[in-house]
C-alpha cells in the first residue's frame, strides 16, 4: 500500500497489495476509483478527510 498526506488533514490511500486495506478511523472518503466500504479494495485507490 501506497499512503501518504498532505495538510490540512487529507491523505491519498493507493492499495497495491493483494488483501483490502481498512480505512483510518474517522476517515471519511472525498473521491475513490472504486466503491470503498470501510476499505480500499485491491486496486484502489482513495482520497480521505481526516
Amino acid at each position: 500500500m501506497l499512503a501518504f498526506t498532505r495538510d490540512p488533514g487529507v491523505a491519498c490511500l493507493v492499495n497495491l497489495s493483494d488483501e483490502p486495506v481498512a480505512l483510518p478511523p474517522g476517515a471519511s472518503v472525498l473521491v475513490a476509483s472504486v466503491p470503498v466500504a470501510g476499505t480500499v479494495p485491491v486496486d484502489g485507490a482513495a482520497w480521505l478527510a481526516l
